[in-house]
């Protein structure tokens, strides 16, 4: 596992989760104009006045995971699940159903963190999320949630 590596930094273990977490954190806060508050070890959220996004760190098999929560109290059916695993088809981006939410994630690999590919997954949400937001809202009703959007210095 490249790039999964501990190091000692003054006194401190440095885990590729708390490299990366710093680098992640800047990148997308530049990128939405928005400041990312840390929740829990493994976790950043951003949360403008409207939107949520949400990145988690997963150490046991280092990646990166990118999730916009779309919409919220969708009727349940195994239609919506048929529905959204016809959408999981897509490569790169998948939708997911936790509780009553669905999100759209994506995930960038430890090896493969840049800046560039950090924002390159947040393109790839943002041209993906209203489309099958407003899908779903459509199809099975709910509201659909805010999208967070670039800052005016940049756009998808």
């Amino acid at each position: 596992m490249r790039g999964f590596v501990a190091t000692q930094l003054r006194g401190k273990i440095v885990t590729w989760s708390d490299r990366t977490k710093a680098f992640v954190a800047e990148t997308l806060s530049e990128y939405f104009g928005s400041e990312l508050l840390e929740d829990g070890a493994q976790s950043l959220t951003l949360r403008d006045e409207t939107a949520l996004l949400f990145a988690n760190f997963d150490e046991d098999f280092p990646r990166l995971r990118i999730m916009l929560p779309l919409v919220v109290g969708a009727n349940h059916s195994l239609k919506l699940l048929e529905r959204i695993n016809q959408l999981n088809h897509v490569p790169v981006v998948k939708v997911t159903l936790d509780d009553d939410i669905v999100s759209l994630c994506t995930e960038v690999f430890a090896e493969d963190i840049t800046k560039e590919r950090i924002l390159r997954a947040c393109v790839v949400l943002l041209v993906n999320a209203e489309d099958i937001g407003s899908g779903l809202v459509e199809e099975f009703g709910g509201t659909l949630l805010p999208v967070a959007r670039p800052s005016s210095d940049h756009g998808p």
